[in-house]
């Protein structure tokens, strides 16, 4: 009887070690599970700032494809306009060209008989911001035919001439000066634009 109980209470201590074990390999400590966790913070952290950092580059990146599209399409419209026009004249009603103004008179159509067509580049309607307007002159009126204002605020438009007087010119510049972020305006990138008068003619 004494051998049989001894074996109970072995039997029942060796299940009660078998058990402990299988429940300690089964979970985990309080420990543990704030080491995993604190690890599994700093991975999502990690994982939100390179998230932040590729959301900003994306969208500088955007911008810059928006910027340099929009420039060339400045470009393109700019250099077309001045090599279809006659040259530039010196005032239309309240606009005279200049640093901040340009003025093209386009070529006439006698079968038309419509009066005289002028360009007009500048900031014509919001500051900084680059327009085009075309302007119609018939018996000593300007009736404004079309305007134009380009997507984005310029930080400096500025035209230049080939000669001091720019209704002599034969080569006219537009100069675009932009900075792709509030705090680069310091560092502001600068194009220019140049396109020559293929129908120009001299009064001398």
């Amino acid at each position: 009887m004494r051998r049989q109980g001894a074996y109970a209470k072995g039997h029942k201590a060796e299940a009660k070690t078998s058990s402990w074990r299988t429940t300690a390999s089964a979970g985990m400590t309080l420990l543990e599970m704030l080491g995993y966790i604190a690890i599994l913070a700093i991975v999502i952290n990690l994982s939100l700032k390179v998230f932040i950092a590729s959301s900003r580059l994306t969208g500088l990146g955007t911008s810059a494809v928006d910027r340099l599209a929009l420039v060339e399409e400045v470009r393109d419209d700019f250099t077309r306009i001045v090599r279809l026009s006659a040259g530039v004249v010196p005032a239309v009603g309240d606009y005279r060209s200049g640093e901040n103004c340009l003025i093209l008179e386009m070529p006439q159509d006698p079968a038309r008989n419509e009066g005289r067509t002028y360009i007009i580049w500048g900031a014509i309607v919001q500051e900084l911001r680059l327009t085009r307007m075309a302007v119609l002159e018939k018996d000593g009126e300007f009736t404004a035919e079309s305007l134009v204002s380009y997507p984005r605020d310029f930080q400096a438009i500025r035209f230049s001439y080939d000669t001091p007087e720019a209704e002599k010119a034969r080569l006219v510049t537009l100069g675009l000066s932009y900075g792709t972020s509030s705090a680069e305006d310091a560092s502001s990138r600068t194009r220019s634009f140049s396109a020559a008068f293929r129908y120009w003619t001299s009064d001398e």
